[in-house]
């Protein structure tokens, strides 16, 4: 069980420990990623350029292949044909995705050994995000006991998520928007995994949880920061992190 022993708050300070990790990773060589962007969202136009970032001070070649919102779906399939079948490392499609594509389909076409987001169905790989968010705590040494639950089970984060958690024995409970007394059971956890994009949905935590944001805006963090042993801020959080756990994934890979 994990106890509130004290009122000061210990910020993850995702930003910080992702730089001083990626100058311990080795420099690679012959080491590229390609990214599929379909549509302008906004969101994902920052996204990508984060990685092509990290990229280019990893000195990792970045590709990118942007398509307009309404781009015929086998163009898209052709891109990453080529691809899988190039000596490009990593291949990431960003999304969202436009409603009319099959997500999963378009996902499973990455082929595993290249998929270095982690969300093809037999990815060789750990999905970035939800290992971003383990890796933060490991380094904070933060045990993860006591009532553990993972609010939203997407196929980004709360599922992959799960099947970490499963891994390390850790026991949890999912909540969904079909959860009853959702609310009652998050404000009761000792530790609090959230990835709904529901923009301040927790505004109420357990005194000395530890609470872990994606980087989705799932809580009040102004209103909880101070009831918590440990909380990810919204920015500088797990965002660092995942990108971090990207350029490990895309170093890994053709190894």
């Amino acid at each position: 069980m994990h106890y509130w022993v004290g009122s000061m708050t210990v910020v993850l300070d995702g930003k910080s420990l992702a730089e001083k990790l990626m100058k311990k990773l080795p420099r690679p060589k012959n080491k590229s990623l390609g990214i599929i962007l379909v549509g302008d969202n906004k969101k994902s136009r920052i996204y990508i350029n984060c990685k092509r970032d990290a990229c280019e001070k990893a000195g990792i070649t970045f590709f990118g292949c942007y398509f307009p919102g309404d781009v015929e779906e086998w163009r898209v399939k052709k891109i990453i044909e080529d691809w899988n079948n190039s000596d490009m490392t990593g291949i990431l499609i960003q999304l969202p995705l436009p409603e009319r594509f099959n997500t999963r389909e378009m996902l499973d076409l990455v082929s595993p050994d290249k998929d270095v987001d982690g969300l093809n169905s037999n990815s060789k790989f750990k999905t970035c995000t939800p290992n971003g968010m383990l890796m933060l705590l490991d380094n904070y040494n933060v045990k993860i006991k006591g009532k553990v639950v993972i609010v939203g089970y997407g196929k980004l984060v709360g599922k992959p998520l799960a099947k970490m958690l499963d891994e390390r024995n850790i026991l949890y409970d999912v909540i969904t928007s079909n959860t009853k007394n959702a609310t009652q059971i998050i404000e009761s956890a000792d530790v609090i995994f959230t990835a709904t994009g529901v923009n301040n949905l927790i505004k109420k935590v357990k005194k000395g949880a530890v609470v872990v944001d994606a980087g989705t805006g799932d809580i009040d963090y102004e209103l909880i920061k101070g009831d918590c042993s440990y909380v990810t801020p919204i920015i500088g959080g797990v965002g660092p992190m995942t990108v971090y756990s990207l350029i490990k994934n895309i170093i890994k890979g053709s190894q």
